[in-house]
């Protein structure tokens, strides 16, 4: 995914975050004992001014850490054996300390000093900046897709709005595939529900890039992955309402392609793609919406990596 803001202003917003639970811990334990909590010098500056600029230490904590991995869980799909811990001590840390009414102070703050520019952090009156201009919900909106991920890598349930999130996508769009039965679902006291391996195939098709580096996938990679297949690209047909062929095609464990009365049956799948692409217009068997077996035809072909394809078929 794209990530729209600046190393300093993630930096600056987890300043604003420890910022906000030393002062917790002032008011609640008492004087000095959140700059205790920081492990901060009780005559360095952040203990002088509680100002969130004055907390150059940041990136040295660990609260910083879990802010590094998850982002780098979220931008470039890197796994970590620290996640799961980072994922909900970030998620705890962050609807706890910003909470709804923590973020209407932020508001009122921004609307009582109006617009103005925000201040680099060692510049000469940077120290007086109102805490409601450091907050942007960018570590908000990275809990919320890694969170989303976690199910995914864990084999968890989603939500439409879980999808949503990981295709960078409004959650209708997800709600009126689901009902159009690009991916199979379920529905549980009114909400739907998507297993991540029904769903799997679909999103791949939609851009999303699984997480690399998982628990015990490395072996297996190596086994059935060819050197280079994470850069080796095939082309798959799409037929004309956007159904394509894919892994959920298979069925009784095999994939079948061609015309009506000259239909050819393969267990593997891209034994059973590299035949559709040789001919003139290529053909293929898939259930309908209604789980019934039906012949369409390709109108195009779409990029897609195999070692993505691989993952979405085992």
């Amino acid at each position: 995914m794209t990530l729209t803001y600046t190393a300093d202003q993630l930096t600056r917003e987890a300043q604003l975050l420890a910022t906000e639970i030393a002062l917790l811990a002032d008011f609640v334990i008492g004087e000095e004992a959140g700059v205790r909590a920081l492990g901060l010098a009780a005559d360095s500056e952040f203990a002088q001014s509680r100002h969130p600029d004055d907390l150059a230490e940041i990136t040295g904590m660990a609260l910083f850490g879990h802010v590094r991995r998850v982002e780098s869980y979220v931008r470039d799909q890197e796994w970590a054996p620290e996640i799961p811990v980072d994922v909900s001590a970030l998620q705890l840390a962050v609807d706890r300390t910003f909470s709804p009414a923590v973020l209407h102070g932020y508001e009122m703050e921004r609307e009582a000093h109006g617009e103005r520019d925000v201040l680099g952090a060692h510049e000469v009156g940077a120290g007086d900046l109102p805490f409601g201009y450091f907050h942007r919900g960018i570590l908000a909106d990275l809990v919320a897709r890694a969170a989303a991920r976690l199910k995914v890598d864990r084999g968890e349930r989603l939500t439409m709005a879980d999808i949503a999130l990981l295709l960078d996508v409004r959650e209708p769009t997800v709600i009126t595939n689901a009902h159009r039965k690009n991916f199979p679902t379920v529905e549980d006291e009114n909400r739907r529900y998507a297993e991540p391996g029904d769903a799997l195939p679909w999103m791949l098709k939609q851009g999303y890039v699984p997480t690399k580096g998982l628990p015990g996938e490395s072996d297996t990679a190596h086994q059935t992955e060819p050197v280079g297949d994470l850069d080796d690209v095939v082309f798959v047909p799409v037929a004309r309402d956007g159904s394509w062929f894919g892994p959920d095609c298979r069925v009784s464990g095999r994939f079948t392609i061609g015309a009506k009365e000259a239909e050819e049956k393969h267990k593997d799948y891209f034994t059973a793609l590299e035949a559709l692409v040789r001919m003139p217009t290529p053909r293929w068997r898939r259930p309908n919406g209604n789980g019934v077996p039906g012949i369409v035809a390709g109108v195009r072909f779409d990029r897609m990596r195999r070692a993505d394809l691989r993952r979405a078929l085992s």
